[in-house]
């Protein structure tokens, strides 16, 4: 879904005058463009979802549900208003917060409507590859997502944590292939690589498509092992949670389920947009869509909201504090 070796294909002095003419006017727009992710994912899914319930309360909206390219640039077209809204990675919203990793400058525009999805990390596994774990990965041909995507600087993490950077497994003899979804499957199929990393929601179109060909197993993880890639730098600026996945949820999850981190997504805006618009996609998400996309029992809690208010620094909108207000919670606008 999003992000390390990605080029700065964002100019500093640039962006900057952008971001200068791109304030919005404060009124309901009369277009809604959500930067997501590839058509048929949850990510997706959602968006046309949201767009359908606005369009039902404001007639004559326009709204579309588009692939830009991933978090990064999904916030990047919020913050220069080529998009109203965008679904994005906490990690990579925080980030652009705070001027860091790919984002060349402090975001300070855009605000958090609030987490909508617990995302975990399934390492799923060729049916026929020797490997059977996650130092078997480090001299294996594994697949991690796009470049500049936000997953892709975790999964760096996470083989961090097992002791390997992207560069040592190319080094001993694995292969990192930086591909997005759409390749992970024939890669699959046609042995070019063993494994892929993906941070997918609940339930996930991609890993269904490869438990039917050519069949996965999905590894878990011990309590220790959760924690060390919980502990990595790139986890400490996210909403990052153990979760637990059923036995049930596909063919080749082992006896127990499997036990993994995840993390949460965020739906962001610009700041100014309209409050009351904001407010009626807040509520809209909250008292239905996102249940019925995302079924684990995490996402759109109440509880992912209070923790991204704890542990995030990015404000949220007037809009969503309101909606949040009504709930019993209070949440930053500043």
């Amino acid at each position: 879904m999003t992000m390390t070796r990605h080029a700065r294909w964002i100019a500093g002095a640039g962006l900057a005058v952008a971001l200068s003419a791109s304030a919005a006017v404060a009124q309901a727009p009369q277009n809604l463009r959500i930067a997501t992710i590839s058509p048929g994912s949850p990510w997706n899914i959602l968006g046309v979802q949201v767009g359908e319930a606005m369009r039902e309360l404001y007639p004559g909206l326009r709204t579309s549900s588009v692939s830009i390219g991933g978090s990064v640039a999904n916030i990047v077209a919020v913050a220069r208003g080529e998009a109203q809204m965008a679904w994005a990675v906490d990690t990579a919203v925080e980030e652009a917060w705070h001027g860091l990793n790919q984002f060349p400058m402090e975001f300070r525009n855009i605000r958090a409507v609030g987490p909508f999805a617990a995302v975990p990390l399934q390492v799923q596994i060729r049916q026929d590859s020797p490997a059977q774990s996650m130092e078997d990965l480090a001299r294996s041909a594994i697949a991690v997502g796009g470049p500049g995507w936000a997953t892709t600087d975790m999964n760096e993490a996470v083989m961090q944590a097992f002791g390997y950077s992207f560069d040592d497994i190319n080094a001993q003899g694995g292969q990192v292939h930086l591909v997005g979804h759409a390749d992970w499957g024939p890669m699959l199929q046609d042995r070019v690589a063993d494994a892929i990393l993906h941070w997918g929601g609940i339930p996930s179109g991609v890993t269904m498509a490869m438990v039917e060909n050519p069949g996965i197993r999905v590894l878990s993880f011990t309590e220790d092992e959760v924690e060390r890639m919980r502990q990595s730098e790139v986890f400490a600026r996210s909403y990052a949670i153990p979760i637990t996945l059923s036995e049930d949820l596909y063919r080749g999850m082992p006896e127990g389920g499997v036990n993994t981190l995840a993390y949460m997504s965020v739906a962001v805006v610009h700041e100014d947009m309209d409050e009351q618009f904001v407010y009626e996609i807040t509520r809209a998400m909250f008292e239905g869509l996102i249940a019925g996309v995302y079924q684990d029992g995490v996402s759109g809690s109440m509880e992912s909201v209070e923790a991204m208010n704890d542990l995030t620094s990015v404000p949220f909108h007037a809009g969503a504090a309101r909606y949040f207000a009504e709930q019993g919670i209070t949440v930053r606008t500043e």
